[in-house]
């Protein structure tokens, strides 16, 4: 279980407790068929407790936190891609932003899209995938926005900005995607 505090301090966790069947052998002759299996057992309820759980939680560092801060503790990478960089009139492209890292992903939010005035935008639902592996919890969020251009030319989307604390390291850090 992947625990993120949200406030600073000593936190306790609980005592966990699991109520079980534990199975008890027993005891026959000996032999092949005082396995288990054929039945030579019964079962008794026990109730398993763990120790509790007591933790520091240390504040994040009020120096280089900008308001820029995004709340994502852990390491990330912000990129963004469009689905058609050459449009006729009338036509849409997608705007995929893709926030992928270690670290409380589950709290990741669109980074601040500046919206120009030569564009139309419409947000699609985000698609949040979240990966679990041993100590190591993560995943990525991909936003999409579809541009519709107002004017002809050569448009730019802007470059966004991700800001996180990085842990490792003890310093907030910045990610920018490349202006497209």
């Amino acid at each position: 279980q992947a625990l993120f505090p949200t406030r600073e301090g000593i936190l306790k966790i609980d005592p966990a407790k699991v109520q079980c069947e534990v199975m008890i052998q027993t005891r026959r002759r000996g032999g092949f068929f005082d396995d288990s299996f054929f039945g030579f057992s019964r079962t008794e309820p026990k109730v398993l407790h763990a120790d509790p759980i007591v933790l520091e939680v240390k504040p994040l560092p009020a120096e280089g936190k900008t308001p820029l801060f995004s709340g994502l503790v852990g390491n990330f990478d912000l990129v963004t891609s469009l689905s058609k960089k050459h449009l006729e009139a009338g036509d849409t492209t997608t705007l995929t932003i893709n926030i992928k890292g270690e670290g409380n992903i589950r709290d990741a939010r669109s980074p601040e899209f500046p919206y120009p005035a030569y564009f139309k935008v419409y947000d699609d639902k985000p698609i949040l995938t979240v990966q679990n592996s041993g100590d190591v919890f993560g995943g990525t969020l991909m936003i999409k926005k579809a541009l519709v251009p107002l004017k002809e030319g050569t448009l730019k989307v802007p470059s966004l900005v991700l800001t996180f604390f990085n842990p490792e390291f003890s310093r907030y850090e910045l990610c920018k995607s490349k202006p497209l």
